[in-house]
């Protein structure tokens, strides 16, 4: 396994050195569909990997774990296996050196995790991506996932607190939302829950 080495993805004014961040796409999603998963929730949902959205196997040779999503919550996460430079198993995240403005992904569902790798990391070879058998969570961010006009995304907006809202096409997937007003395509039936981060802790309430 190669040592660490945080590779600028651009260039960086040598007098104002800073260290590496790191952050991972989460996704909410329902406690029903978090039950279906084989995870445990009661009725408030719940944060997991936007990349695995069911049980899988190891594809390593002669592993062949089964393992199921991982929670997502602020405190250390450890994966159920990791397999290093093999990159199998293990927490998927992205190693940057500044702060840039949210972007639109087809895998971005407005959630973002700051986190502290734990263990080993092992970098791709191309891009910020990294992995590692463990995380800390410090921080769950929230940005806006309504859009203005019906195409324009207000997802620069990043929200202390706001709404839940399930798309009508993902309803098992939950979305963070500024308000109503901003947005009146939406409909109230489609909230499910109001939120608020504090201490970098997202807490929810039932509508």
């Amino acid at each position: 396994m190669r040592e660490v080495t945080y590779r600028r993805p651009y260039p960086l004014d040598d007098s104002a050195e800073r260290p590496p961040q790191s952050f991972k796409y989460l996704r909410l999603i329902s406690s029903e569909r978090a039950r279906s998963l084989g995870l445990l929730a009661e009725s408030s949902p719940v944060f997991v990997s936007p990349n695995i959205s069911e049980a899988e196997y190891c594809e390593v040779r002669g592993c062949g774990a089964h393992y199921r999503p991982l929670v997502y919550s602020l405190g250390n996460i450890i994966a159920h296996h990791f397999h290093g430079e093999q990159r199998n198993g293990g927490i998927y995240f992205y190693t940057i050196y500044d702060p840039f403005p949210p972007t639109v992904r087809s895998y971005d569902y407005g959630w973002k995790a700051n986190l502290e790798p734990i263990g080993p990391v092992v970098m791709n070879k191309i891009g910020n991506g990294a992995i590692a058998p463990g995380v800390e969570i410090t921080q769950i961010r929230a940005f806006c996932r309504g859009s203005s006009h019906g195409r324009q995304l207000c997802f620069v907006r990043e929200l202390e607190e706001g709404l839940i809202f399930s798309n009508p096409r993902h309803t098992d997937i939950l979305f963070p939302l500024c308000s109503l007003e901003a947005h009146p395509y939406l409909h109230q039936a489609d909230v499910k829950f109001t939120f608020k981060i504090i201490d970098g802790e997202v807490l929810f309430s039932p509508v």
